[in-house]
Formats: structure tokens, C-alpha cells, sequence
């Protein structure tokens, strides 16, 4: 299955693309099933973790409301350590609308 850009998954979709390929790019994790939502996060972290020896050192969670855009850019852009990729998730991030310009 190739990469599907903008274009909206289910759950079953990602878990397929998930299991075909390794993850890699930003996934944008939306809805307002919230056992749908941490099932797919779940699905990533699992197919990160299956490839990224230093989880530990290469996975941050943040929440939108606790951080600022500048921050968590500095988060992403973070060399990995001991692996070839990080993985940043932001909670929330409807809250910066919310927010303003943060």
C-alpha cells in the first residue's frame, strides 16, 4: 500500500500501513472517539518502538497546552540519540487554537 497524503485513514488503515512499512513523517491523530485516538497512537508508538532500539531517549510526549509551537519544534528537529528517529507526540493540539498564537 503506498502512502496515502491527505487523505483521511481509519484506525484499520493505519494498523495495515503500519505493518507494511515502518513509520516515518507526521501523523496527524484526530477524532472524537478517544479509544480510537489512543488505539492509533498505541499502533505508532508499537511500530516506533519495534524499530528504535533507545525508546527512552527517542520519544517525547507533550501537552499543546503546555507548550509552546517553539518548543516543540525544538523537540522535533532534536537529533536522535543511539537511533536513527525520534518521535514526538503533542496532546491536545487543538488547544493552541484555542490559545492564540503561541
Amino acid at each position: 500500500m503506498a502512502a496515502k497524503s491527505s487523505s483521511e485513514w481509519d484506525l484499520r488503515q493505519l494498523q495495515v500501513h503500519l505493518s507494511e512499512t515502518n513509520a516515518s513523517g507526521v501523523f496527524l491523530i484526530v477524532g472524537e472517539e478517544a479509544y480510537l485516538v489512543g488505539e492509533a497512537l498505541s499502533a505508532l508508538k508499537q511500530s516506533f518502538s519495534s524499530v528504535t532500539a533507545a525508546m527512552d531517549f527517542n520519544f517525547e510526549q507533550v501537552y499543546a497546552s503546555e507548550a509552546t509551537g517553539e518548543s516543540v519544534r525544538d523537540r522535533v528537529e532534536t537529533l536522535p540519540m543511539m537511533a536513527e528517529k525520534r518521535m514526538v507526540i503533542v496532546r491536545g493540539a487543538t488547544a493552541w487554537k484555542r490559545i492564540g498564537n503561541r
